[in-house]
Order: structure tokens, then sequence, then C-alpha cells
């Protein structure tokens, strides 16, 4: 339905922002998509991502343990391993 367009249609959006570095509107949407589907394991990952580039390890690793865990339910093993291999790196 509408809601898998728009809860990407978020994703999407706030990849770009982050890509600009625009941490603080990438986070606001994808804090959207993730709240429209609270599975969206890409979602956290990337919003992951904007935490740790921004300096926030503690959101960051919150963030990619939440993505590890859907990715594991959802039997998506690069994810997974991405995931991982993110928190093993902030945990060092």
């Amino acid at each position: 339905g509408n809601d898998i367009l728009l809860d990407s249609a978020y994703l999407n959006r706030g990849s770009g922002y982050y890509a600009l570095e625009e941490y603080q509107r990438a986070i606001s949407d994808l804090t959207r998509a993730v709240e429209l589907n609270p599975n969206y394991a890409l979602a956290y990952y990337n919003r992951g991502k904007v935490y740790k580039d921004s300096g926030n390890r503690q959101n960051a690793l919150s963030d990619f343990r939440q993505a590890s865990r859907l990715y594991q339910q959802q039997g998506d093993t690069q994810g997974y391993n991405n995931a991982m291999n993110q928190i093993r790196e902030l945990e060092n």
C-alpha cells in the first residue's frame, strides 16, 4: 500500500540528505521511515551510519543492533553481516 511507498520515500530522501552531510535532516527522515515501518532494517542501518558519521556512537550502536536483529529475522545474511561489521568497528 501507500505506506510502503511513503517509507521508501523517506528512506531515499534521508539517504540523499546523508550524502549531502545534512545529518539532522537525514535523521529526521530516517526516523519517519522507521515510524512508518518498524521492521525497516535498511532505514535503521542508514540512520546508524548517519549517527556514526555525526559522532553519536551510542545511537549508532543502537540502530546497527536493531538493524542486525531485523536482518537476521528477515534472513538477509548480507545485511546482517554489514550491520555486525559496523557494530564491531564502533566497539573497538
